[in-house]
């Protein structure tokens, strides 16, 4: 009880000085660091609500990021491990993996839950939906979210977004993140070299059409029945 005491004085503390730092409507003091998201979330919340603080100092965390990648990992060993021939899940290592799947779909949900409320939903700078990655991180918490229910559990369409969870662990790394945002702004500029080379695979193509005319069929070959002159 005392270290509880304690720490909910450490935290009320850390808020208050937290409050007297910022100076504008979407500023948070977290971690010694001024963060900066959504001017209301959910336009209920500001920057000065307690609770939103708290989900900001959160989802700020080393911690909480640490322990998302790790059950990110742990989730994709076993979406490795599953075998996929088994429709019915009879094999107990299925049985297994599908035991634990509402744990990892809750623990997601949590954590998008967490980031809405904290950042912001779609509305403002810096919201979650504003990160085209977060968009990859809902779509997938949602299916999984419609998997948990009777009349949809069966869908193989719904199953499929489960695969992309290995994925999100990309959100977390901006090396990856810099490098695959680097490759997609470079196949816009490639276009019109694609488009070039198709152009010219079009030619030749043309050109091996008017030079062969056909001639390949002009060759000996077995058939299974005579042909109309009744040959063989």
């Amino acid at each position: 009880m005392e270290d509880l005491g304690w720490g909910m004085a450490r935290f009320n503390a850390e808020y208050h000085d937290s409050i007297s730092r910022i100076k504008d409507e979407k500023s948070f003091y977290v971690h010694k660091k001024i963060v900066r998201f959504s001017k209301n979330s959910l336009g209920i919340l500001d920057n000065r609500s307690k609770m939103r603080w708290a989900l900001v100092w959160l989802i700020t965390s080393k911690q909480f990021e640490y322990l998302i990648i790790s059950m990110i990992m742990i989730n994709s060993v076993f979406l490795g491990i599953k075998d996929y021939t088994d429709v019915d899940n009879v094999t107990p290592i299925n049985q297994f993996v599908e035991m634990m799947e509402p744990f990892f779909t809750y623990l997601f949900l949590f954590e998008c839950t967490s980031k809405i409320l904290g950042m912001g939903w779609f509305m403002g700078s810096n919201s979650y939906l504003n990160d085209s990655w977060n968009w990859l991180d809902f779509i997938v918490v949602v299916t999984s979210l419609l998997q948990q229910l009777p009349d949809m559990k069966n869908m193989s369409g719904l199953r499929t977004f489960r695969l992309f969870r290995p994925l999100r662990s990309l959100n977390t790394m901006p090396s990856m993140k810099l490098l695959i945002g680097t490759l997609l702004s470079s196949v816009k500029q490639l276009g019109g070299i694609m488009g070039l080379a198709m152009f010219f695979f079009m030619i030749f193509a043309i050109l091996g059409v008017s030079l062969w005319d056909g001639k390949g069929h002009f060759r000996c070959y077995l058939t299974d029945a005579p042909d109309i002159l009744g040959n063989w």
